[in-house]
């Protein structure tokens, strides 16, 4: 018996570890499917993820199930602070923020960490996110906001439209929007990795900070080594990983259902137009914003001079907001390693102006931004640049 026992049990782990290593079977065409995939994923220990797709198809489950649970969090959240002592509700909104806001943070780093290991040599599989209509916020009910959640603008459309002469929502949307259809592959991986970075970077900087609505001070520093050590490695990265999404657009010679497309690319999805010198501009922003990160330029500039015969003068404003004198700059890496102890006080931002050196000199984004609106002078929606419309929504490529 006891043989048959030290027999039994090596077969019987090496058959579980075999139903777990099983191959996902990965559809998002629709919301069945989706939900079956997520279904089947769902329950697997991120240990047992052996393909690329099923991490990204994890992932995208994982995200999902985030959305929803925040969602329906905040749902019950307002119903819970609806108390008669304000005080009361006050302080129970900003400790229940907190304790979600960690929750989130856990959950966003296993994505993270989980698409750092995906190394694509080839595409992964398709989605169709327009295809799913999910009750997001739990209430029982979907409705055209959550129909056509997942729903991008239409590239032609620039401008979003008012309501005005529309009957529906449901009209609205589908006249604004269309249903994307993306063939994800290693770029697509990137972009989401850099997301992530720079979502668990603000994160952790806003959770190193206690709030207290009815105090004096609002806002004060709690934990220093959370900024230096957690907020900023991660902001640093996703500048990184936000370079590398650049570098592996740019090597893209496919055209195939396309998400963030190079400038050769025009099956794609994506609402905003990104020609050759977008992607120039988006290099040279990058940059700019590494060497301003990390210490190697300052956060300042004075405004440049009116060009003769300009109807209007493009000019880069000072870009610390006023903050410091003309001719005093930030150094916003010394802002994660000493980071401000009151952040609202206005003495203690101003403490940190410096004057510009050989070493550490003004940072070059504000002649970026001039030289780039100089170029787009007079477009208008109806008339874009991919670098135009990249500026103005800067947030589509992060």
């Amino acid at each position: 018996m006891q043989q048959l026992f030290l027999i039994a049990v090596p077969l019987v782990a090496l058959s579980m570890f075999a139903t777990s290593a099983q191959a996902a079977t990965i559809d998002f065409s629709s919301t069945p499917a989706m939900q079956a995939t997520c279904g089947e994923l769902r329950p697997r220990p991120a240990a047992t993820l052996r393909t690329d797709d099923e991490k990204v198809a994890y992932v995208i489950c994982s995200g999902i199930d985030l959305l929803t649970d925040t969602a329906r969090w905040a749902r019950g959240m307002s119903k819970r602070m609806e108390s008669s002592n304000p005080q009361e509700r006050d302080r129970g909104f900003v400790q229940g923020i907190r304790i979600k806001l960690e929750e989130i943070l856990v959950k966003l780093t296993a994505a993270r960490q989980i698409l750092t290991t995906v190394r694509a040599t080839k595409p992964l599989f398709v989605i169709q996110p327009g295809e799913w209509e999910i009750d997001i916020d739990g209430d029982g009910t979907i409705t055209p906001f959550e129909k056509h959640f997942f729903w991008v603008a239409k590239r032609d459309d620039n401008q979003i439209a008012a309501f005005s002469g529309i009957n529906s929502p449901n009209e609205y949307y589908e006249r604004q929007f269309i249903k994307p259809v993306i063939k994800l592959d290693q770029s697509d991986v990137y972009w989401a990795a850099a997301y992530l970075n720079f979502a668990e970077a603000a994160l952790n900087l806003v959770l190193s900070y206690n709030v207290d609505l009815a105090g004096k001070d609002v806002v004060v520093l709690n934990d220093e080594k959370r900024v230096a050590m957690r907020a900023y490695p991660r902001l640093l990265e996703g500048i990184a990983t936000s370079r590398r999404l650049r570098e592996s657009l740019l090597k893209e010679t496919d055209n195939d259902r396309e998400w963030i497309p190079n400038p050769k690319q025009t099956q794609t999805s994506f609402p905003l137009v990104l020609d050759a010198q977008s992607f120039a501009t988006w290099g040279q922003l990058l940059e700019h914003m590494d060497a301003l990160f990390r210490g190697r330029t300052l956060l300042g500039g004075a405004p440049a001079a009116s060009r003769p015969g300009e109807a209007q003068a493009w000019r880069s404003r000072d870009l610390t907001m006023g903050l410091c004198a003309p001719g005093e700059g930030i150094n916003v890496r010394d802002l994660f390693l000493r980071p401000l102890r009151r952040p609202l006080d206005a003495g203690e931002r101003a403490a940190r102006c410096v004057k510009p050196t050989a070493a550490v000199p003004f940072t070059g984004l504000g002649k970026l931004i001039e030289d780039s609106l100089r170029r787009n002078a007079g477009r208008t929606p109806d008339n874009p640049t991919g670098e135009w419309m990249v500026l103005r929504h800067l947030y589509w490529v992060n």
